[in-house]
């Protein structure tokens, strides 16, 4: 009905101007009347390089939009603002808040539908791209990429879904150029109820719920580490882990080339690889009859040995005793061992005649012939052990310094504060302005 064309090839020249002093109305309005088809309210299109299609202005100092898009359709995939781009760099849509304080959005979406999205991203490209993208340039302050936030009693701040069925994909993905920085920072801030700071959950036979790699390879010995679980409370855990089907592992610990070293099963059932070495003591905890459990320590010796007892029975002044096959593979007996005797019953005493690798022969003291039983103990070093006595225990290192680098994560030093109202924002939604 109306077209504005301008072949100036110079100067600040208009297609078409609009100007309005009323306090309601529009400066230029379209409307697009027809119920089908792909009708435009208002077009713009631009050929130069660095110019816009459509521009909106609001000069006011007190607030009002620049461009706003409003459908009052209630079905149908209908759009408030799209922005279609083809060139190999550029942006669908472009928001920048150029305020230098306050809490002002580049791009603001908001949706009242339970299943509406305030801002949508959608990359349709099948070699890679990005939905959405969030870059602060600012070297200070608490800037934030990208920022979700939510008031209902279910559901996500921000959500991320990775939904190919193969590849390494990522749901959110999180990444830190800081020496002090966080790929992902999770806070549960409520100081009651069941909250999560982080969460990961994996459906799959092979999959993680929760995946930490420490890639440093500092000889120094400073290291990095790929989970790390504090507790700077007066109760809690650091860390705690569950195999609540009472069955597999509730821990496992892998080696050089993923070799298992360690293991926890859901009995509680502990095996190591390694050597196992405390300062303090290692006892059985046992219950008595009355309820109390007590402490039954371990015998502890300088070298590394094995013991067995047994029974054995003295004919004529004399007894043959061969070592159980079982516990010969465990010992050398190759070397020396030990034999104690204790007699069952009158005799002038026994002594060991003769030690061989496979057992040993007993004797009544004084060439007697007494027929009586009499128990024995042995004990053997363990093979591979021989020549153990006393070594020197040099404990795992682990990254160095810890202590300063755990001073620096302090609960409450890191946490994003949210500018006041941002969970309860109003956009104006006039419908009688855009006619």
């Amino acid at each position: 009905a109306v077209s504005g064309v301008v072949n100036a090839r110079s100067g600040s020249a208009t297609g078409v101007s609009g100007t309005i002093a009323s306090t309601t109305g529009a400066g230029v309005a379209g409307n697009a009347t027809a119920a089908s088809g792909y009708t435009n309210g208002v077009w713009g299109q631009s050929a130069s390089p660095d110019g816009t299609g459509v521009v909106g202005v609001n000069n006011s100092i007190a607030g009002g939009t620049g461009v706003s898009g409003v459908v009052n359709a209630t079905s149908g995939g209908a759009t408030g603002v799209s922005g279609t781009i083809a060139s190999t760099s550029g942006a669908g849509v472009v928001g920048n808040a150029n305020a230098a304080s306050g809490y002002t959005s580049g791009v603001y979406g908001q949706s009242a539908s339970p299943n509406g999205t305030g801002v949508s991203g959608v990359n349709n490209s099948s070699t890679g791209g990005t939905g959405v993208s969030g870059v602060v340039n600012a070297t200070s302050g608490g800037a934030t990429g990208v920022s979700g936030t939510i008031a209902s009693t279910a559901g996500a701040g921000v959500a991320g879904n990775a939904n190919a069925a193969s590849g390494y994909t990522n749901g959110v993905y999180g990444q830190s150029a800081s020496t002090n920085g966080y790929g992902v920072n999770g806070d549960a801030v409520a100081t009651s109820g069941n909250n999560i700071g982080v969460y990961g959950q994996t459906e799959s036979n092979s999959g993680y719920g929760v995946y930490g790699v420490a890639n440093s390879t500092d000889a120094s010995g400073a290291g990095g580490i790929g989970v790390i679980g504090i507790n700077f409370g007066s109760n809690g855990s650091a860390g705690s882990f569950g195999a609540l089907s009472g069955q597999g592992l509730i821990l496992q610990g892998w080696g050089s080339g993923f070799a298992q070293v360690f293991t926890v099963d859901a009995s509680g059932d502990l095996d190591i690889n390694g050597n196992l070495t405390v300062a303090g003591s290692k006892s059985a905890r046992v219950k008595l009859e009355d309820g109390r459990e007590v402490a039954l320590y371990a015998v502890e010796s300088p070298e590394n040995w094995f013991e067995d007892f047994g029974t054995a029975q003295l004919h004529g002044g004399a007894a043959k005793v061969s070592l159980e096959p079982g516990f010969l593979e465990t010992v050398d007996t190759s070397a020396d061992y030990r034999v104690f005797l204790t007699p069952n019953g009158d005799c002038r005493g026994l002594y060991v005649a003769n030690k061989t690798a496979g057992g040993f022969e007993v004797r009544e003291l004084g060439g007697g012939n007494a027929t009586i039983a009499f128990d024995y103990r042995i004990v053997a070093h363990r093979r591979g052990f021989e020549n153990v006595r006393l070594q020197d225990v040099h404990l795992p290192q682990g990254p160095k310094d810890m202590q300063a680098r755990l001073a620096n994560m302090r609960p409450g030093q890191h946490r994003m504060a949210l500018p006041p109202g941002v969970t309860t924002p109003s956009l104006p939604h006039r419908p009688d302005q855009t006619r």
